[in-house]
C-alpha cells in the first residue's frame, strides 16, 4: 500500500509539472505548429501517466481500473502520434505531402476507438491482485497495436534523421538542434515501448508504474536542455513558472496529506508565502526577459542599420572617386587655358577682361584643390592612397614651401618670420609630395584665417627624442578647446571660420592627419582661444642612420 501511495504521489507530481510545462510553453510561444505538437506530446504523455496511476491495484475501484487500462493505451498512442507530427514540422516543414500523415492519423486514431469497445487489444479485465492478473491481452491484436505505435514512432525518428542529413552541409546549429530533439524523443519513446508494451507482452509489469516517471523525466529534462541550448521559446520565464508551480503542488500535497493540525497549518503558511514570492519571482523574470528581448531587438536593428550605413558609405566613396576623376580633367583644362589667356598666349585683353580672367583662374584653382581633396578622401577610405617613402630633408622641404608662399603672405600685408637655419638638416623617411601637401595646407590656412599680424614657421629637433617638430603659428582667429578636439575630423571647421573663409571644406586638416598618421607622426593644434591665434604642430620620426630609407617608417 505504501509503495502504491509513493508511486501515486510521484506520478501526480510529474504529470502536473509536465502539464504545467506544456501549457506555459504554449502560452509563451508564437503558437506555431512545432510548438503545438510539442505541447501535445507533453499533454498526452501526462494523461498517459495519470491513466497509469489509476491502474494501481487495491488503490482505486475496479471500474476506474478498467477505464484507465484502456486510456493507458489510447493516450500513449496519441502521444507517439503527436511526436510524429512534431518531427514533420521541427524546425521547418518536411517535404512529405500533408495528405499522407493526415491519412495515417485519421485511420490509426479511428482504430483506437476499438480498444474500449472490442477485444482488439484487451481481451478481458478480471479481478486480481496485480496488473498482470487483471489484464488479459488479445495477443494478435496487442502485437498489431505495438507494431502500429512503433511504426509511427520510427517514422518520426526517420523524418528527424533525414532532416539531420539534409542540414549537415547547411548549418551546424540547425543540425544539432534537430539532433537533440531526436535524442530526447528517442530516449523517452523507447522507454515507453519497451517497459509498457513489450515487457507486459511477456507478463513483466515491473516497470509499468515506474516508467511514466522515467519517460516524463527524459522528455522534460532533455527537452529543457534542448531549449536552453538553442534558446527556444521564453525558457527563463517557463523554467521559473514551472519551478514555482512545482513547489506549489508539492506544498499543497503536503498540506492535504498532513494528519496533524499543526503540520497542516505550517504547510499552509509555507504554501501562502511561496505563492506570494513565486508570483514576485515570475514577475521579475518576465520584466528581465522583456528588457533583454528589447535590447536584443534594438541590437539587431542597430546591426542592420550599421550594415546599411557601411553600404551607403562605400557607395559614397565610390561616387566621390568617380566624380572626382570625371571633374579633374576638365577643370585642369579650364585652369590651363585661363592661365594661357592671362599670360597673353592668345593675344591681349582689356583690363576689365583680365580682371575677370584672374577671378576665373582663382575659382578654377580653388575648385581643382577641392576635387583633389575629395579624390584623396576616397582613396584614404578605400585604402588606395599610395606613398613613395624615401629619405628627405624636411627642413629643406619646408624652406622651399615657405619661399613659394612668401609672395602671397607679403601681398596680404602679413609679417613672415622664418625661424629655420639655412644649414639645418632634419632627415626623415617620408613621401615628399604628401608631406608638402600637408605643410602647404597648414601655411595656406594660416594665411586665410589671419587678417593682420604675422605667421611664424619653425622647425626644431625634440630634445631627448628622435623627432623633428614643425610649428606654424599665426595671429588669426584662434581655436576654442572644444573645436580643437574635432578640428581634424571630416568636414569640421572652427567656430567663426566661415566668416573669414567661406570657401573652406573642412577636409584639409583631416587629410593632413591621415598622411601624418601614415608616417607614424602626430599633428595637433594649440590656441589660447578665439582671436588669439593658433599654432599647428607636426612631429615626425627622424630617419634611422644607415638603415633602409625606402621603407615606410616603423
Amino acid at each position: 500500500m505504501l509503495y502504491g501511495n509513493v508511486l501515486g504521489v510521484f506520478l501526480i507530481i510529474f504529470a502536473v509539472i509536465n502539464l504545467a510545462f506544456a501549457g506555459l510553453v504554449y502560452f509563451h510561444s508564437t503558437r506555431a505548429r512545432t510548438v503545438l505538437f510539442y505541447v501535445l506530446i507533453s499533454v498526452f504523455a501526462s494523461l498517459w501517466s495519470i491513466a497509469t496511476l489509476l491502474t494501481l491495484v487495491n488503490v482505486f475501484p475496479f471500474e476506474v481500473f478498467a477505464a484507465a487500462a484502456n486510456l493507458h493505451y489510447i493516450f500513449g498512442y496519441i502521444a507517439y502520434l503527436s511526436f510524429f507530427w512534431f518531427a514533420l514540422y521541427y524546425p521547418t516543414g518536411s517535404r512529405i505531402p500533408f495528405v499522407i500523415p493526415s491519412l495515417i492519423s485519421v485511420i490509426t486514431v479511428g482504430l483506437l476507438f476499438f480498444i474500449p469497445t472490442t477485444e482488439w487489444v484487451i481481451k478481458d479485465i478480471l479481478q486480481g491482485e496485480s496488473v498482470g492478473e487483471r489484464i488479459v491481452f488479445n495477443l494478435p491484436g496487442y502485437i498489431a497495436f505495438i507494431a502500429m505505435l512503433t511504426a509511427v514512432f520510427l517514422a518520426g525518428i526517420g523524418v528527424l534523421w533525414a532532416k539531420i542529413r539534409a542540414t549537415s552541409k547547411t548549418g551546424a546549429g540547425t543540425r544539432q538542434q534537430i539532433l537533440f530533439a531526436l535524442l530526447a524523443n528517442l530516449t523517452a519513446g523507447s522507454l515507453g515501448i519497451v517497459f509498457n508494451l513489450v515487457f507486459p507482452l511477456f507478463g513483466n509489469f515491473s516497470f509499468f508504474y515506474i516508467n511514466p516517471i522515467l519517460v516524463t523525466t527524459a522528455l522534460t529534462g532533455i527537452g529543457l536542455y534542448n531549449l536552453m541550448r538553442f534558446n527556444l521559446f521564453n525558457l527563463k520565464v517557463i523554467f521559473a513558472e514551472v519551478l514555482t508551480v512545482g513547489i506549489w503542488v508539492i506544498l499543497l500535497a503536503r498540506t492535504i496529506a498532513s494528519s496533524d493540525a499543526g503540520d497542516r497549518i505550517i504547510n499552509a503558511i509555507l504554501l501562502l508565502v511561496t505563492v506570494v514570492f513565486g508570483i514576485l519571482l515570475v514577475r521579475s523574470v518576465l520584466q528581465e526577459v522583456k528588457a533583454r528581448e528589447e535590447v536584443e531587438r534594438l541590437a539587431r536593428e542597430l546591426a542592420a542599420a550599421n550594415e546599411k550605413l557601411k553600404e551607403l558609405d562605400q557607395r559614397k566613396s565610390e561616387f566621390l572617386s568617380l566624380a572626382s576623376h570625371q571633374l579633374r580633367s576638365p577643370l585642369t583644362a579650364i585652369k590651363g587655358y585661363v592661365s594661357m589667356l592671362i599670360e597673353g598666349s592668345f593675344g591681349t585683353f582689356p583690363p576689365t577682361a583680365r580682371e575677370a580672367l584672374d577671378r576665373v583662374f582663382v575659382s578654377s584653382d580653388r575648385l581643382v584643390k577641392v576635387v583633389e581633396d575629395f579624390l584623396t578622401i576616397s582613396r584614404i577610405e578605400q585604402n588606395r592612397l599610395k606613398y613613395e617613402f624615401q629619405t628627405i630633408d624636411l627642413c629643406e622641404r619646408v624652406r622651399d614651401i615657405v619661399r613659394e608662399f612668401r609672395p602671397t603672405i607679403e601681398k596680404k600685408g602679413l609679417v613672415l618670420k622664418d625661424r629655420m637655419g639655412e644649414n639645418e638638416r632634419c632627415d626623415i623617411v617620408g613621401d615628399s609630395g604628401k608631406l608638402s601637401q600637408v605643410i602647404g595646407n597648414l601655411i595656406d590656412n594660416a594665411i586665410k584665417y589671419t587678417k593682420e599680424g604675422g605667421i611664424t614657421i619653425s622647425t626644431a629637433l625634440v630634445p631627448g627624442k628622435s623627432l623633428v617638430r614643425l610649428a606654424v603659428a599665426d595671429t588669426g582667429v584662434g581655436v576654442d578647446k572644444e573645436d580643437a578636439e574635432k578640428l581634424f575630423q571630416k568636414f569640421s571647421r572652427a567656430d567663426g571660420a566661415f566668416k573669414v573663409n567661406a570657401s573652406g571644406t573642412g577636409l584639409g586638416l583631416y587629410i593632413a592627419k591621415q598622411i601624418v598618421d601614415a608616417h607614424h607622426g602626430r599633428i595637433w593644434v594649440e590656441s589660447e582661444g578665439k582671436g588669439k591665434g593658433s599654432t599647428f604642430y607636426i612631429e615626425l620620426p627622424l630617419a634611422p642612420r644607415g638603415g633602409d630609407t625606402t621603407k615606410k617608417p616603423a
